[in-house]
């Protein structure tokens, strides 16, 4: 993103933004690394719905924060698609933003994005940026993950051209902690299809761009894990 061109001067109410976070038990030593990264942003108006799948054993590390902005939800056992509708459901923002809880964002991801979509009209209702992939090893006992090693960041050409509806709706090919998008698309067209139990990120991302245009940002603001011995 060196000669990507900042659009900051757009920037005139500020927005709120919903960073969306799904997680469960076992998961602390990621998840304080993705919270961290969000609170660490150069676009200080968000909150953060954090929902914690089949049970409660993460409040207290998320109240160590000790920051207002960060909304924490528990739920029984549901899976992913019913905890990504609490978060949803649980938004106030202008914008969305979802971030899985092994992932992270640079200090610019938010800032970058919404000045990028606040310059458009409604014609423009969701924007994206590129990602790095890192592949990680964890080392875990039963129920816990207790560390990592970490591999190469890899920037995959794929996501270096304009958005393509039509490779879209063929190939998953955008993480989903890239895509910001307007809170309206998911109060019209709903959120998480329950009858999935995965790839339901690109099921959301087929509906909406159906519906709106999507629009690439030549910048590197955020990264994704994968498994490192795959």
């Amino acid at each position: 993103g060196a000669f990507y061109e900042y659009k900051k001067e757009t920037l005139t109410n500020f927005p709120l933004v919903s960073v969306l976070l799904r997680t469960y038990a076992g998961r602390e030593i990621f998840l304080k690394e993705a919270v961290t990264s969000v609170l660490n942003q150069t676009y200080q108006n968000y909150e953060v719905i954090i929902v914690e799948d089949g049970g409660n054993s993460l409040e207290n590390i998320l109240l160590e924060f000790n920051d207002t902005r960060i909304k924490y939800y528990s739920a029984s056992k549901v899976g992913r698609c019913v905890t990504g509708n609490i978060a949803l459901e649980g938004s106030s923002g202008r914008y969305c933003i979802f971030l899985d809880d092994d992932d992270y964002y640079y200090c610019d991801h938010l800032e970058t994005l919404v000045s990028e979509i606040d310059s458009f009209d409604d014609s423009i209702q969701a924007v994206y940026a590129n990602a790095f992939e890192l592949k990680t090893s964890v080392k875990k006992t039963i129920n816990q993950i207790v560390g990592y090693r970490e591999g190469e960041f890899v920037l995959h050409g794929g996501y270096l051209q304009d958005f393509n509806r039509l490779r879209m709706w063929k190939t998953n090919y955008i993480p989903i902690q890239c895509i910001l998008f307007s809170r309206s698309l998911y109060l019209e067209y709903g959120g998480f299809n329950l009858q999935l139990d995965n790839l339901e990120d690109w099921n959301l991302w087929t509906r909406y761009s159906a519906i709106t245009n999507f629009k690439y940002v030549p910048k590197t603001t955020s990264v994704y894990r994968v498994p490192l011995d795959v």
